[in-house]
């Protein structure tokens, strides 16, 4: 079981990111909050899964 936890966690990052990245090319930039296109994609990409959650919740 210990070896699975690992895997399951970078899966779920994974499809976070992916999931993150269908609805970020999707967002017109007019709609996009506190931030343009080019900082939110260095946000996402060098802060992850925090970058993720800040690009839903902020």
């Amino acid at each position: 079981m210990a070896e699975v936890l690992p895997l399951a966690v970078l899966l779920a990052a994974l499809g976070l990111r992916g999931v993150l990245i269908a609805n970020f090319l999707r967002t017109a930039e007019r709609d996009m909050r506190t931030f343009r296109r080019q900082q939110w994609l260095v946000i996402v990409t060098l802060a992850s899964v925090d970058g993720c959650l800040a690009w839903w919740f902020w």
